[in-house]
């Protein structure tokens, strides 16, 4: 599997950290992330506006080990949240939580539990990791960004089907009922 990226294909069996940094250029076209790895990194706007300039201080920052450091940190202040899928497992080391961020059509999965994951370049690629079809115990999904539809759509990936269990989605329980997620007051 890879990520296609401007019709070259980024191979998965590169780490994290190498895919993230070939997302770069992307995230520069978002101004807070342009203007926040800048005054990370350092140099004048003149140097960040002159290509070989620039390409010099991310070699830089490369050779100097804080590129990824530096980017990532800055993409974590810019992203927002699209997603959070949360767990209550009912004793300790068994909750956690799942977050889906985007920035400039990047998206990242971090968790409390698993490696990061990513780069994705769509929402649809990044709901396809296992983590969004895996029933963890008492799970909750979050969002302020994605509609209704959407999330009941990503609860089904995630209730618990066989034990007839139940799911929080923006604070609103949801029980199966059959092949369903209905609100837990229509049941």
């Amino acid at each position: 599997m890879a990520i296609v990226k401007g019709g070259r294909a980024m191979p998965l069996e590169t780490n994290f950290d190498d895919r993230f940094i070939k997302c770069i250029p992307q995230l520069m076209n978002c101004a807070a992330f342009a203007k926040q790895l800048r005054d990370s990194i350092g140099g004048s706007v003149s140097d960040w506006a002159d290509e070989r300039k620039r390409s010099d201080l991310l070699q830089s920052a490369t050779n100097e080990g804080t590129l990824f450091d530096d980017a990532f940190n800055t993409y974590n202040e810019c992203a927002e949240t699209v997603l959070t899928l949360g767990w209550t497992g009912g004793s300790a080391g068994n909750s956690g939580a799942i977050w889906l961020h985007n920035c400039e059509g990047i998206y990242i999965i971090t968790s409390s539990d698993i490696d990061d994951m990513g780069p994705f370049l769509s929402l649809e690629d990044a709901l396809k990791e296992e983590c969004f079809h895996v029933a963890p115990p008492e799970p909750e999904l979050d969002s302020a960004v994605l509609p209704e539809e959407r999330l009941l759509a990503i609860a089904r990936g995630v209730a618990d089907w066989v034990n007839g269990g139940s799911i929080r989605i923006n604070s609103e329980l949801y029980e199966v009922a059959g092949d369903k997620l209905i609100p837990s007051d229509e049941k």
